[in-house]
């Protein structure tokens, strides 16, 4: 025979002296709720591998945006922190102006979507790096998430610059 998951929900009848008499047992078939949910963890599984191996920085966080549970290595590169120890960290730490963060929090809890932001990061141990940066809320492991990801443009902002000290120099 075929096997059906079932959910099942068992409980005892009892006369007026308390004695059981006979037990009352509820099955539910939740053949499609173990589909969707195994549906859902391929889906993730799969969204997760694109996003470690995007050549873009990229990060989950919850909480409101307050703590990361998912980073690829491009995003601990721009922070210049271990692999290992991106989980947990609070990304808001690492922004020049942590109001800039707050206002992003605010505006994805608005309904808005944030594409291509010019984000000064201020990174411990490197100083100043410039990103253009996207935000998105998402369902990540059933609760709302925020998915960020940054475009490292710091070498096009020095390059940048240094033609404007050039130019200045020169009139």
């Amino acid at each position: 025979g075929r096997h059906v998951p079932v959910s099942l929900v068992v409980s005892a009848m009892r006369d007026a002296h308390g004695r059981i008499t006979g037990y009352l047992g509820i099955a539910e078939d939740i053949t499609e709720r173990k589909a969707a949910e195994r549906e859902l963890r391929e889906s993730e599984q799969r969204f997760r591998t694109m996003l470690e191996t995007s050549p873009i920085a990229a990060r989950i966080a919850r909480l409101g945006g307050r703590e990361v549970i998912f980073s690829n290595r491009r995003y601990a590169e721009l922070i210049n922190t271990a692999a290992d120890e991106v989980t947990g960290l609070d990304p808001s730490a690492y922004y020049a102006r942590p109001a800039d963060y707050e206002d992003i929090v605010l505006r994805l809890g608005r309904g808005e979507q944030i594409f291509d932001k010019l984000i000064e990061l201020a990174i411990p141990g490197v100083g100043t790096k410039w990103t253009l940066a996207s935000y998105l809320l998402i369902q990540y492991q059933v609760e709302t998430a925020v998915l960020g990801w940054f475009y490292d443009i710091t070498e096009h902002k020095r390059a940048e610059a240094a033609l404007a000290e050039q130019a200045q120099q020169t009139q």
